[in-house]
């Protein structure tokens, strides 16, 4: 395979203006929009070079997925479990099609020029998956194709450095991951795995045979009113899921859960794992402070209290990607009360809860095994 190489959009005003890197070069399979000096490096990844890739296998099938794409009733197309699918199995592994910055500073991009340029780069087959997929938008908001884009897209941090503070913050479109609709209660979590340069869903509990596959698209961590805004301006829908579908007294308590999670800590447990949570755990166990979860003036055996109540919320609520920063959290707790053999065990459950939303590949669940491995063995 002939090195990728960066080409200027027509009107590109210089190097911090928008380039795309078709790869690979014959018939592209993914295009990425960015800088100059960032698609230059990107085409410089070893990635690209890989057996798999070179000898064309940029998606590839499985013959038996456990899943199918098929309409369903009131939301368009979306994912179906085809069988019965075990918690922290991986459902789907795929690389984006497109992948552009989500910084980046381009005037032509809400009008649809930079998009539109870029798919026309691709394989006729990748640039027709992705019209294929839904446009939430009307024209008179977005053109068609920023408009799949911004009804579709996932944030990703990209980098061939395993380090995440050498990432690229960037939204990718995928031709199968893309189906996948809202819930506010999600049985998959999504996350973006460098050293294959794929996105992944785990099932975050078991899943039924019939059972629609469904992700979270904005905040869970707010009441129903602020879900259902949120949706509407993002993506243009009102959620009609378990949840959301809630009324009176059983609506008043769900609010309660998830705004008593959100208070738990700035920021909140938003978006599942994250890594921020293991240095606090690396803090403890040398010996220093830990900030309370809830605030200032709250001491650690108060907040271990209440993260343990959001432990219980977060299962009521079905929000189970957030439980696996808490389970660390109280384990960096209990480390700072000197409690070390509860705190293994709170560790444990996290490494285990990292492991069931990302994978035991990823780079979180390799970092805390090291950390784990480290300090309690």
């Amino acid at each position: 395979m002939s090195p990728p190489t960066p080409v200027a959009h027509d009107s590109a005003q210089g190097p911090e203006s928008a380039h795309f890197l078709p790869i690979p070069s014959t018939k592209p399979q993914i295009v990425f929009v960015d800088t100059l000096e960032n698609t230059q490096n990107i085409a410089k990844w070893d990635l690209w070079s890989s057996p798999a890739l070179s000898s064309g296998e940029w998606h590839p099938s499985r013959t038996s997925p456990p899943f199918e794409v098929r309409s369903i009733e009131n939301k368009g197309m979306g994912m179906v479990a085809s069988r019965a699918i075990k918690a922290g199995e991986l459902v789907i592994s795929e690389m984006p099609t497109f992948v552009i910055r989500g910084t980046l500073e381009e005037p032509d991009l809400k009008q649809g020029i930079i998009h539109s340029a870029a798919w026309d780069l691709l394989a006729p087959e990748r640039r027709e998956a992705l019209l294929s997929l839904a446009n939430s938008f009307a024209p008179e908001d977005q053109a068609h194709v920023p408009g799949t884009h911004s009804t579709n897209w996932y944030h990703s941090s990209i980098t061939e450095r395993v380090e995440p503070d050498h990432a690229l913050d960037v939204h990718s479109l995928y031709e199968t991951l893309s189906r996948a609709n809202h819930t506010c209660s999600p049985n998959v979590q999504y996350s973006f795995h460098w050293d294959i340069f794929s996105g992944q869903f785990h099932a975050l509990r078991d899943i039924e045979a019939g059972e629609e596959i469904s992700i979270q698209y904005w905040a869970l961590l707010v009441d129903w009113e602020e879900r259902q805004k949120d949706l509407v301006d993002h993506f243009r829908f009102s959620c009609t899921c378990g949840p959301c579908s809630l009324t009176g007294e059983a609506r008043a308590q769900s609010d309660k859960r998830r705004t008593f999670l959100s208070d738990l800590a700035d920021p909140p447990f938003e978006y599942g794992f994250s890594a921020a949570v293991l240095e606090d755990l690396r803090r403890a166990l040398n010996g220093d402070t830990v900030p309370s979860i809830s605030g200032e003036g709250t001491s650690p055996e108060e907040t271990l209290a209440k993260v343990k109540q959001g432990l219980q919320y977060a299962e009521e609520e079905n929000i189970l990607a957030h439980i696996p920063r808490m389970q660390l959290w109280s384990a960096a707790l209990l480390v700072q009360l000197g409690r070390k053999e509860e705190a293994k065990e709170w560790a444990l459950k996290g490494r285990d809860g990292i492991i069931r939303v990302e994978g035991d590949d990823s780079y979180n669940a390799k970092y805390f095994a090291k950390v784990v491995r480290d300090a309690f063995e």
